[in-house]
């Protein structure tokens, strides 16, 4: 929920390319990683696991996500809920697990 992104700089996370918003610029760390198993539901579809191939460059463009893959980033309320969970992890990391910081970073609960 902040305005700007203050650790969106090379020396941080990586700025923005300068000529395509969505990649990271060449200058920083980050620039040559690569994008794996970005496709769940297609893996899902066919019932196959994720062979960890490359699937190009990583994106960001904060702020403009896509909202259909990420409805909304999380706010500064929930990372503050999330960092005041004191149980690392509690049972099985899926829709019914009980609260913990491991489940609620893993987006098993909302």
């Amino acid at each position: 929920d902040a305005e700007k992104c203050d650790i969106c700089t090379d020396e941080y996370m990586g700025g923005q390319h300068p000529a395509n918003p969505n990649l990271l610029s060449p200058a920083s760390f980050f620039s040559s990683w690569q994008i794996i198993c970005s496709r769940l539901e297609e893996y899902n579809s066919h019932q196959s696991l994720c062979n960890g191939m490359p699937e190009g460059p990583l994106r960001r463009n904060p702020g403009n996500h896509d909202k259909s893959r990420t409805p909304r980033l999380p706010s500064s309320a929930d990372v503050e809920f999330c960092l005041s969970l004191t149980q690392y992890e509690s049972g099985s990391m899926d829709k019914a697990a009980n609260f913990s910081f491991r489940n609620t970073l893993e987006v098993f609960l909302s």
